[in-house]
Formats: structure tokens, sequence, C-alpha cells
């Protein structure tokens, strides 16, 4: 997840099939307030969570390490997205699969879906991408692949 991504809090929960990752749900709105952004993180069940931040949200994740059961790992932000989007976007046309059931009754989910088919390098549509890449950078560094 990304907490701020032009003032959009970004959340993916995503499990491997096979040789592929599949998005099984999405939090997607507009909010930089941390008690939303606890929320979500504590309703989806996962028994981890990566975030990709800047340094402003590690009180905030120390925090939430020490209140919940879940791993906490820690990305930091990358300085440049658009490049690492253009770096990984192969990875996620192979290898991310999308809910269709979800496209058709989550709203949240369809957000996502037209945020990263409206991508162009340099534009301001970049939340769905910058998240997916994120998580393309995380299971190709720790060999998850």
């Amino acid at each position: 997840m990304m907490p701020n991504v032009n003032g959009k809090f970004v959340l993916i929960q995503a499990f491997r099939c096979g040789n592929k990752w599949h998005v099984v749900d999405v939090v997607f709105m507009e909010t930089t307030s941390t008690e939303d952004i606890r929320s979500s993180i504590l309703s989806h069940e996962s028994d981890s969570c990566v975030i990709e931040c800047t340094d402003a949200y590690f009180p905030f994740i120390r925090e939430l390490r020490f209140s919940t059961n879940k791993e906490i790992r820690v990305m930091k932000e990358f300085p440049d997205v658009d490049k690492r989007i253009a770096a990984t976007s192969d990875y996620v046309k192979n290898s991310i699969l999308f809910s269709a059931s979800k496209v058709e009754s989550d709203t949240e989910y369809v957000a996502f879906m037209n945020n990263l088919m409206d991508y162009n390098k340099d534009s301001e549509t970049k939340e769905a991408s910058a998240v997916l890449s994120g998580l393309v950078q995380f299971v190709v560094k720790l060999g998850l692949n």
C-alpha cells in the first residue's frame, strides 16, 4: 500500500496464484487520514503488510507495528515512480491478474482499474500504476516472482 499518492490512499491485496499475482481487493480513496489508513489495513485479513511511504509516515508505522499482530514492512518511497512504472510494466502485464467479479461489483476496484488504464508517462494519473509497480519491486526483490 501507499498512504499518499497524489492525495490518494491506495491499498491492494494480492495473493500468489502459481507464478502470477491476483489482485483480490483494493482500497482507493482520497484521504490522508491515518485513522482511515489504519482502519483499511485492519479490515483486511492478512498476516503482513508492505507500506511504501516517505519518512513522515514512519511514526505512524511504528505505532501500527505495536498495535497490530501484522508483520508490517516498510519500503522508502521510490524517487522516480515513472521510471519504476516503466521498468515493471511488462511484469504487470504478464504476471498480475485482476478480478472480473470485483470490476462488476466494487466501485473502488473500478476506480482503481480506470486509474490504471488512464496512466501515461509523466501524467498525474499514476496512483494505481505506482502501487502495482511497488508490488512488483517487492516481489522481485524478495525472489517471490
